[in-house]
């Protein structure tokens, strides 16, 4: 082992580099704590006290300086890195109730900037407008995984995002098929020309997986084509008509 830290006093279940300081960390932990430290000098430590036990921590990839937690009670806070005295972190910029058990997965989207992902015990993953500092809810999906415990966006097709829970089984939805991703997005979402939300793709084990459903079978079911079958059917938007108009409830510090 190269080098230890011991600056948490509970379990440690998020960790993660920043994405252009190469030896800065950030951490969460059980403590309902979050660090962030240079691993050179690890004992100049800075902290931010959260509501919560940390389910997962992200850096955020279009505002460096910024960053998101994730807890078990559900919500997400923002902070910025700067804003510490003597140590001690200032209160979040905003906190995003986003839902009603704890935030077990989360993702931003690699190019579409304020472009927010969650998912949650409560087996729903919410997509959200969190530009400007006013995060409000573009849609929710049950995606049929159970229990959601990892969302992740493609990096080769931005726009697809993979889900997976306690189910057993993970799914793939193409969100530009989504009417409410396009409306708010807009030119951001709109290379897909696919205009009907369709059903999420489920991949199987290995084991039972076909041989020749390779990516390319899986992108072209995505986009229409006939390659490959869809497995499992996704359930429809959640409350379409008012997730339309709903704004998540926030918290201005």
């Amino acid at each position: 082992c190269v080098q230890s830290y011991t600056h948490h006093t509970g379990k440690v279940q998020a960790v993660q580099w920043h994405p252009s300081e190469a030896s800065v960390m950030l951490t969460g932990a059980y403590d309902r704590r979050v660090a962030a430290f240079d691993s050179r000098a690890p004992t100049a430590v800075s902290w931010w006290n959260t509501d919560a036990d940390v389910e997962s921590i992200m850096w955020d990839i279009h505002s460096p300086s910024h960053f998101y937690v994730a807890t078990e009670s559900g919500a997400v806070r923002y902070y910025d890195v700067r804003n510490v005295s003597q140590g001690a972190g200032a209160d979040p910029v905003y906190t995003l109730v986003a839902h009603a058990e704890a935030v077990s997965a989360m993702d931003q989207h690699p190019h579409v900037r304020g472009l927010l992902v969650t998912g949650s015990a409560d087996e729903t993953v919410k997509v959200w407008d969190v530009r400007d500092g006013r995060p409000s809810m573009v849609v929710s999906r049950n995606p049929d995984v159970g229990g959601v415990f990892a969302a992740r966006f493609c990096p080769d097709e931005p726009m697809l995002l993979a889900v997976a829970g306690s189910g057993g089984e993970t799914r793939i939805w193409d969100m530009n098929t989504n009417p409410h991703v396009r409306s708010v997005f807009g030119g951001a979402a709109a290379a897909a020309s696919a205009v009907q939300e369709k059903p999420l793709v489920g991949v199987v084990d290995e084991e039972e997986a076909d041989a020749d459903d390779t990516r390319e079978a899986v992108l072209a079911e995505m986009h229409g084509g006939e390659a490959v079958d869809a497995i499992g059917q996704g359930t429809s938007d959640d409350d379409d008509d008012e997730d339309d108009d709903e704004d998540a409830a926030m918290e201005s510090d």
